[in-house]
């Protein structure tokens, strides 16, 4: 076998990196790079002047050999005659732990010397991020790029997520990160492209010329400085020898001080950066709260090879304070082969029985007896299981806030900030502390990869937010979609601009991850506006106000919705028009067109100021149609990749660029039938979109697995293409939503469920219907007669007829009761601690709420008895009106019967009494003469008075006067006994 000469620029900067302490990034291009991995390994070893050292090799699917030294064995077996093939000796001799890119989070916590990364097409930035940050300082990290001739083949790479980018009417998909990639490797000094001979490629300026550097010695005076402050101090003292850094040493006298106190009610927080010894220090913590007596010691993380650093540290820290294994201490590993042979448990016997025991985040039964809990990787867990692990005993929690997938920002703006404010329910009563490590372990601080990685997925550009120098009118305010072309083309100032706007979304969103610098790039239905202030020509780039990332959705096929129905299977993208197509069965609505608000943002400097909603405001008017430019349309420019600069190497940013900000006006809109978002339901959330104009939809029944929320879609309509259907969705929503109140939405808080069931406006329609016996326990129960257990049975019907608009005047608090008590069938404490009132005043607005029921009630029953007897009367009206009607007929029909000759004969009678017109007597069918008759009927009398004449009836009996003294006559008793 030929030897080549290998470059020398190679191999002097992998010295340089180990000098430094600084990590080196290689790519190899072409078929045979998996090769030259052995080579590039043992120059490693060579500069670092170690034996051997562990390698990480992540894939997609599939190995470009076999992982199983069997198999290999069987092959060499079958080719014997053969020389001994170096790569086979280096696979077999090498400490290599071989995972899929989808198994990647199980490396979080370890640390390698040499970093694979093989099918470049499978990796995302999240996977970059988790993986790359695992490398110690003066380690390698190796990127094959198998099948490709040119590094400039990455521009139109299709990646494996694209596919998830990918709608109902996807445009080609440009990769922008890709391009952006390649590109900010010319500001890392520490990066080399090579061929598969080991050829340096000319891609970067730095990489014509490397020199070698000199060692780089380091002197920590603050770190010694600590280390004799300590000296004396029983267990520190030997501790913080043994730390790295002047920060780590510093967290472990914080964790120390805590712990020595053994109040059992305090909770610690260590955030940092990936790479700062967090496990180190939470290790050696651990070893000392054993020496302080500490006997049931717990440590979670997702997996037991997560917390590999921890136990290594622990059991450091034990044999530092005098302890020996197998005599005071042993050592157990897990049996699961999956998790290789990670330590799970220590168990010390020195003095007294000691553990520190690994248990799983969601194996909270085991904590019963726990005096300390360590939670390392917490990023990593979902935010519900860690505050189910908070309890009464002591916590340490590390999270890294930024570098590799998971819920670190959510945790720290989360539950760290309700831990600090004391206003969570896990905080009553707690102490809590805070400990940020700053300074890197692993690698430099001056790592070049650290720096290329935080500027190329702008993990620290919080930290680099600028202030807002103005702070204009809402009203005057411009808004601007912004070029993406551009935006990623790795020009200085758009990186200024990109730095800016992705700074605005970390800061403003507690759920970030790597990936989304890549869906930003890369989506071809994302769009990106901004609202800044006036903008002069001329002027620097403006100060971004407000900025808000779209999703274009909908126009879905009615055939594909059926085909999807049909098959039962869920679709991806389209977030909005399948959920509530599926929700509400209305295949209608998935041809729709519409945008979804992915991320929202204001600048902290300018919060609750009303920029966030006059960008919506803006948005509505530009795709309604209302902001029109005088000028001509111009078309949205596309990226253009010539196949004659894809035959160079010459890696450099695009000279002829389109403007960063363009104005709506001068970009043709896309013409939308509604905005929609979806987000993690709070209440503050849920406030700012319904002040929006935007009604909820859709609420999931079952909670997100990191956050703990419920996913929550609201929509505002902005065409009447198919009728109302908003406030069709919405009314049906609510419905819904108040019937589930007591299952899957139990544990929401009353005023949460309240916002989202109430009925703002009274509908009469509404009816409350109970039996005579269910009204007289209400009406009972209003005077205090009975007990309300006795009418809590009609409290769900009472409750739902409330949220659905009953007209009845309740107070707001008397309403959440309603919903509290009769929809989510809570009990009156856990009301009463939800609004904050005693028991008693709890009862007390239920008693009156119950009151104002039964006069609803009543009132209805005095209603509908008015209404029966106005119904009675105006038939009995009916009746007598049909009558008089009918004797009018008989009359004029007799009349006509009369002879004539009659006729004329009462005339002249008539005239003889000197009435000329007989019909002066007639009374006219008016209101006005019939009301009059009605008003003097009363004055008419029912009886006759007629004049008697002075003779005397027969009748008249004349009676005798009696006599005025003495005995009366004998004729006048006869006369009285008749």
């Amino acid at each position: 076998m030929s030897k080549k000469r290998v470059d020398p620029r190679l191999k002097t900067l992998i010295e340089n990196g180990v000098k430094l302490g600084e990590r080196t990034f290689i790519m190899i291009v072409g078929s045979k790079g998996v090769e030259q991995v052995m080579n590039i390994y043992y120059m490693y070893t060579k500069a670092a002047n170690v034996a051997k050292d562990s390698v990480l090799w992540c894939y997609k699917k599939d190995l470009a050999f076999s992982s199983n030294q069997k198999k290999r064995l069987k092959h060499k077996m079958h080719n014997k005659g053969e020389a001994e093939n170096a790569f086979e000796l280096f696979l077999s001799t090498t400490e290599i732990k071989y995972v899929y890119y989808k198994e990647s989070h199980k490396v979080l916590g370890n640390t390698f010397g040499m970093l694979v990364l093989q099918d470049f097409e499978a990796m995302t930035p999240n996977i970059l991020c988790r993986t790359v940050e695992t490398v110690r300082g003066g380690g390698l990290v190796v990127v094959l790029l198998t099948g490709m001739t040119s590094i400039k083949q990455l521009y139109n790479l299709n990646m494996d997520i694209h596919n998830r980018y990918r709608g109902e009417d996807t445009k080609e998909i440009t990769s922008r990160f890709n391009e952006r990639f390649v590109l900010s490797l010319s500001d890392n000094k520490n990066s080399i492209v090579v061929s598969d001979e080991l050829d340096v490629v000319p891609v970067f300026e730095h990489t014509l010329r490397i020199d070698p550097v000199e060692k780089k010695v380091e002197i920590k005076e603050e770190l010694e400085n600590l280390r004799c402050a300590y000296e004396e101090v029983q267990y520190l003292n030997e501790i913080v020898k043994i730390t790295t850094t002047a920060d780590q040493a510093k967290c472990v006298v914080s964790l120390f001080d805590s712990l020595k106190e053994k109040t059992l009610n305090t909770t610690i927080s260590i955030t940092a950066g990936r790479g700062r010894g967090k496990s180190a220090a939470l290790g050696l913590t651990i070893a000392c709260s054993v020496a302080l007596g500490y006997s049931n010691i717990f440590v979670t993380a997702p997996s037991p090879e997560n917390v590999k650093t921890v136990f290594e540290f622990a059991v450091k820290g034990l044999e530092i304070f005098g302890m020996k294994e197998h005599l005071d201490f042993d050592v157990v590993q897990t049996t699961k082969s999956e998790y290789g042979k990670a330590v799970v448990r220590v168990n010390i016997h020195q003095n007294h029985r000691q553990t520190i025991q690994y248990i799983l985040p969601n194996d909270t039964a085991q904590l019963s007896q726990a005096e300390l809990l360590v939670i390392d990787e917490a990023a990593a867990i979902p935010l519900p299981l860690v505050k189910g692990l908070l309890g009464n005993y002591n916590v340490m929690l590390s999270t890294t806030t930024n570098g590799y997938e998971g819920t670190g920002r959510s945790l720290s703006l989360k539950l760290i900030k309700e831990l600090r404010e004391g206003i969570s329910k896990y905080s009553n009563g707690r102490l809590f502390k805070e400990c940020t490590l700053t300074e890197p372990i692993r690698y430099s601080s001056n790592d070049q990869v650290e720096k290329w990685l935080n500027k190329l997925l702008c993990l620290d550009a919080s930290n680099t937010l600028m202030h807002i120098t103005s702070t204009p009118s809402p009203d005057e305010c411009e808004l601007y979609y912004v070029n993406r072309d551009t935006l990623f083309s790795y020009n200085r100032d758009a990186e200024k601009f990109l730095q800016q706007l992705q700074g605005l979304f970390v800061t403003s969103h507690y759920k970030n991850t790597p990936n989304d610098m890549q869906l930003l790039a890369d989506a071809p239905n994302h769009m990106i506006f901004i609202l800044t202030g006036p903008v002069q020509n001329g002027e620097e780039l403006p100060d971004i106000l407000a900025a808000v990332q779209l999703s274009l959705e909908g126009g879905i096929a009615r055939k594909r919705v059926s085909e999807s129905w049909f098959r039962g299977k869920k679709e991806t993208g389209d977030l909005i028009p399948w959920t509530l197509t599926q929700q509400f069965l209305d295949d209608e609505f998935a041809g729709l067109m519409g945008a979804r608000v992915v991320r929202i943002c204001t600048h902290p400097d300018v919060t609750n100021m009303g920029y966030g909603s006059k960008i919506l405001q803006m948005l509505e008017l530009y795709f309604t149609g209302c902001i029109v430019s005088l000028g001509e349309m111009e078309e949205e420019p596309k990226a253009n990749n010539d196949q004659k600069e894809m035959e160079t190497d010459e890696v450099e940013v695009r000279k002829e660029l389109e403007p960063l900000l363009i104005n709506p006006g001068n970009r043709k809109a896309e013409m939308l039938d509604y905005l929609g978002v979806a987000f993690g339901y709070t209440p503050q959330l849920s406030k700012f979109w319904t002040c929006s104009g935007y009604q909820p939809t859709y609420l999931r029944l079952t909670a997100n697995d990191i956050t703990g929320e419920h996913s929550c879609i609201m929509v505002k309509q902005l065409s009447k293409n198919m009728g109302n259907w908003e406030e069709q969705y919405t009314q049906d929503f609510k419905k819904r939503f108040s019937l589930l109140l007591g299952f899957e939405f139990k544990s929401m808080n009353a005023v949460d469920a309240f916002k989202l069931v109430q009925c703002k406006n009274k509908d009469s329609s509404v009816s409350l219907n109970f039996d005579q016996r269910a009204i007289k326990r209400l009406e009972y129960y209003s005077k205090n007669l009975i007990d309300y257990h006795i009418v809590l049975d009609l409290l769900p019907c009472i409750a739902q007829a409330v949220s659905n608009g009953l007209d009845i005047q309740l107070t707001i608090t008397q309403q959440i009761i309603f919903v509290g008590m009769g929809l989510q069938f809570k009990s009156v404490d856990e009301i009463g601690s939800e609004l904050k009132l005693a028991s008693a005043q709890v009862m007390a607005l239920f008693n009156k709420a119950i009151r104002k029921v039964v006069t609803f009630l009543e009132e209805k029953k005095e209603g509908t008895n008015a209404k029966q007897s106005m119904e009675e009367e105006v038939k009995a009206t009916e009746e007598i009106k049909e009558n008089d009607d009918i004797s009018e007929e008989k009359e004029e029909e007799k009349q006509s019967e009369i002879d004539p000759s009659i006729i004329r004969q009462r005339k002249l009678k008539l005239k003889e009494l000197g009435i000329d017109d007989p019909d002066m007597f007639k009374i006219n069918n008016t209101t006005h003469e019939i009301k009059e008759i009605d008003t003097l009927k009363g004055r008419i009398p029912t009886t006759l008075s007629i004049q008697r004449k002075e003779k005397v009836d027969k009748l008249q009996v004349k009676y005798p006067q009696k006599p005025k003294s003495g005995k009366p006559k004998k004729h006048f008793k006869k006369m009285a006994k008749k």
